[in-house]
């Protein structure tokens, strides 16, 4: 049995073929990880043509750019619901007891969610979020104190494992060696084993640390086209990609109008992207605030006190 039947073998459904993920170029903005999802809900490996038809159908009629979202808020009004592909989060509002979703293809942070809904993905929609599909109703009576809140999110589905067993890897890596084991880690995020030197391998593993050790910091100096961002931007959801520009505290820690925590206290993995052309609006408060979070997982920032001990933070220089 060569390797790729002992992947196909012992881990069955788990596995999919990433080259199916990538017959149209337009849909290289989509994480990996929701294109793996759909490719593996809808298409067949060994006549792939149809079902890729039918992802192509769902994400033109379903997925929309944030610029055409008066038009989808039209759509949903029209016809009283509508079922849209993209990102959710829920926070929960103090001042008014309420749990409120953020749909950015809405343009919305104040869209109602239903119970059954908070219930199931409450635990990954109120830290940091999801992809996948939801069903927007429209409902023109609801009103709290006075404002009128019509959109209500009645159902979603999300594109990624929102729980882990892990003990069932644990038992199917008892099948592998540790060299096939690492060539399997390295096909997950998107490489191709073969093409890589045993050395390149490892600083691949090494730049996944930070997801799975706590208050783990690191700045990797390497040449363009490795793929350093690629991998922080489509491994994983709970990662967050800062691709330079201008960066205020209030979206890294707390801002204090909104009330509502940053980035670093929302996300597992931040990573700044070619950090050199990064600005701070006011550094010498914000990487005062760095420092003492990445040495010590916690920070705060005229607000409540965040801690974080699991949370990694990844920085690179170019």
């Amino acid at each position: 049995m060569d390797f790729e039947e002992k992947i196909q073998n012992c881990l069955k459904d788990r596995v999919v073929l990433k080259p199916l993920t990538r017959w149209n170029e337009a849909y290289k903005e989509f994480p990996r990880y929701v294109m793996e999802y759909l490719v593996a809900r809808y298409v067949n490996p060994d006549y792939p043509v149809i079902g890729q038809q039918k992802i192509d159908r769902i994400l033109n009629e379903h997925y929309v750019e944030s610029g055409a979202k008066e038009l989808i808020k039209s759509k949903i009004k029209e016809k009283g619901e509508y079922t849209l592909l993209g990102q959710l989060q829920v926070r929960l509002d103090e001042s008014r007891d309420h749990y409120w979703a953020e749909v950015p293809v809405l343009g919305s942070n104040f869209v109602r969610i239903g119970k059954r809904v908070l219930n199931e993905y409450g635990e990954v929609l109120l830290a940091g979020g999801a992809w996948g599909t939801m069903v927007v109703e429209y409902d023109p009576q609801y009103e709290l104190k006075g404002r009128l809140y019509p959109f209500y999110v009645r159902e979603f589905t999300p594109f990624q494992i929102t729980r882990i067993a892990l003990d069932d890897y644990v038992e199917k890596r008892q099948n592998f060696t540790t060299e096939e084991w690492i060539d399997l880690l390295i096909q997950s995020i998107g490489f191709n084993p073969a093409k890589v030197t045993e050395r390149e391998k490892w600083l691949m593993l090494l730049r996944l640390v930070p997801f799975v050790e706590a208050n783990y910091n690191l700045i990797e100096l390497g040449p363009r086209e490795t793929g350093k961002t690629y991998t922080y931007r489509n491994t994983s959801n709970r990662s967050f990609v800062i691709s330079g520009g201008r960066t205020t505290p209030a979206v890294l820690f707390y801002h204090r109008g909104t009330r509502k925590i940053g980035i670093l206290g929302q996300r597992d993995v931040v990573f700044f992207d070619e950090i050199a052309n990064t600005s701070f609006t006011d550094p010498d408060a914000t990487i005062s605030v760095l420092k003492d979070y990445m040495q010590t997982g916690k920070f705060s920032r005229g607000g409540p006190g965040i801690l974080n001990p699991g949370k990694y933070r990844f920085g690179r220089k170019p």
